[in-house]
């Protein structure tokens, strides 16, 4: 069944896959046969894309195209740089849903998206939390987006990136509150954690032979 399973994965709906044991002495020698047939071509659809979303740019996310052999890593992969794009043209909600109609007789596979893009969103309240005063306000000026402006993934990876790039936090992290699916604006929630601001290390050695001692100290402090 698993050598079925991973021939049907590429395309290969018709596979048949049987087994034969041969025994000599005590020894037995298992052959599996596999009568691969067809391989399927593939076909996309992607249902529910909002209008102000270009299909190309959706379908362009989309590894597999009309007429390529049928590959379901390549469609299980194109899920979430779909919900990608929707996200980054304001659907914070979008819920991107995938299946695979499989065509035996005529060895075609279609591959449907079907997205659930939810309303168009906003940015809503921005919370800072793990700093405040200086460090709080270094925080706040690499934010690269403000409320009401609307809803981009790319700009929270833009946000994350900058806050790390200060080389003041040792954790940066940005929360998406998606709690209310018909929320209209979305609140953020970006957590850091500070870099030790003081480090002190200490460290010695002895050494000894016939003629000489030597003894060593080190210490060093880092702000």
């Amino acid at each position: 069944q698993r050598i079925a399973t991973a021939y049907q994965k590429l395309g290969y709906f018709a596979v048949a896959v049987t087994a034969k044991q041969e025994r000599a002495g005590n020894a037995i020698t298992v052959t599996f046969i596999v009568e691969e047939g067809p391989r399927a071509h593939a076909r996309v659809e992607i249902v529910g894309l909002p209008a102000d979303v270009p299909f190309a740019k959706a379908h362009a996310q989309v590894p597999i195209k009309d007429g390529d052999p049928f590959d379901y890593d390549q469609y299980d992969d194109a899920k979430d740089p779909l919900q990608r794009v929707l996200f980054d043209a304001g659907y914070a909600h979008a819920e991107v849903a995938g299946t695979v109609i499989a065509d035996r007789a005529h060895a075609l596979a279609t591959v449907r998206f079907v997205i659930s893009p939810g309303p168009h969103t906003t940015f809503g309240q921005i919370t800072v939390d793990g700093a405040d005063g200086i460090l709080g306000r270094s925080v706040s000026g690499r934010i690269a987006f403000t409320p009401g402006e609307p809803f981009s993934q790319a700009k929270l990876d833009q946000t994350q990136t900058a806050i790390y790039a200060s080389g003041l936090f040792a954790s940066v992290r940005v929360d998406v509150d998606r709690d209310d699916p018909n929320a209209t604006e979305i609140p953020i929630k970006i957590t850091v954690t500070t870099i030790t601001r003081n480090e002190v290390t200490a460290g010695g050695g002895l050494g000894i032979d016939t003629l000489t001692y030597n003894a060593r100290l080190r210490g060093t402090w880092i702000r």
